[in-house]
């Protein structure tokens, strides 16, 4: 007999999976052949070795946590189940089948990316949306590329995204712009002697490696994190498995799968510090280990407190719901 090769499109459940679930048999060994399929096509390990037998244990459980993490930064269910019809579910299924990540953004996740950058969300026009905005494009990289670096928690998605909202508002990966005035100039005001883009980046050595012209305007900010610097730009490359792709050719530091790897990378070179000030609760400390400095501040702590809000908001909301939904099922079985 020639076994039916498993189509994740078709999956169902009978009940949920999770902790203190019913746990049935056939929708356990549903939920871990879905898992298999998404560690092995995403090439992700989940620290054990999660056998396809219908037994619900700590092997199970961790491999749906490790899912969580990838798709919702725990963020789809604080009770760590999934359920048949709902989200979590139907997003398992179609990671599985190898849809596109665009299409896998969860509904939570957007919404954070869209409250805490705004500039990124879809355009509406009578309420639906009339073009997709770069959240779509973008956040599924980032996500990608945090993953792999091991920042994939809550924390430190707040902190990439804040950091984004401060960095380049609209949620693209793009260039530093002239500026001649301000806190923080980097280009002289013209008719000064030797004025030229980025001139005051030039004779940087201290703090950005560069050795003169022409390397202000060469390794100015971009991408998520606008890198700045031949010594930033020199260390990161190497970090990434580039070696010396980014110093050879700046401009690939706007490439959107590039500019979210660096960005993960810039987290997780500055990672101790970074938690250690979220831990106290000082996000002008966490601000200032990613700048260097404290430019776009304000914005940054917006977009970090209203994140942080809009996830308490949510667990809370699905807290309410879960306990309403057993008193519900309570009162129906007297």
């Amino acid at each position: 007999m020639v076994q039916q090769a498993f189509d994740p499109t078709c999956a169902t459940l009978t009940a949920a999976v999770g902790p203190g679930q019913p746990n049935n048999r056939d929708d356990v060994l549903t939920v871990q052949r879905l898992l298999n399929a998404v560690f092995e096509r995403r090439g992700i390990s989940t620290g054990v070795c999660l056998v396809e037998n219908g037994d619900y244990g700590s092997a199970t459980e961790s491999a749906i946590r490790s899912f969580e993490r990838l798709y919702f930064y725990g963020i789809g269910d604080p009770f760590h189940r999934i359920e048949p019809d709902e989200a979590m579910f139907f997003v398992l299924q179609w990671a599985a089948a190898g849809t596109t990540l665009n299409s896998l953004l969860s509904y939570e996740l957007y919404w954070l990316a869209a409250i805490m950058v705004p500039g990124g969300a879809d355009k509406l026009l009578n309420t639906r949306a009339s073009r997709t905005g770069a959240i779509r494009q973008y956040l599924p990289e980032i996500l990608k590329a945090l993953d792999q670096k091991g920042l994939a928690d809550v924390d430190m998605l707040l902190m990439a995204l804040a950091t984004i909202r401060a960095e380049t508002a609209q949620f693209t990966p793009i260039d530093e712009g002239i500026n001649f005035k301000g806190k923080y100039p980097n280009t002289s005001p013209p008719g000064t002697k030797g004025h030229h883009p980025f001139d005051l980046y030039d004779n940087r050595k201290k703090n950005l490696g560069n050795l003169g012209a022409p390397d202000g305007e060469r390794f100015k900010g971009r991408g998520f994190i606008q890198l700045t610097g031949r010594d930033n730009y020199t260390r990161i490359s190497k970090q990434i498995g580039l070696r010396d792709e980014l110093v050879r050719n700046p401009d690939k530091a706007d490439d959107p799968t590039i500019a979210a790897l660096i960005l993960a990378q810039y987290l997780k070179n500055n990672e101790t510090d970074i938690r250690n000030a979220l831990a106290h609760n000082n996000l002008r400390e966490a601000r200032k280990k990613v700048n260097g400095g404290l430019n776009g501040l304000s914005d940054f702590i917006t977009a970090f407190n209203a994140g942080r809000q809009h996830l308490n908001m949510s667990v809370i909301a699905q807290a309410q719901a879960a306990v309403k939904s057993k008193k519900s099922k309570r009162a129906g079985g007297r």
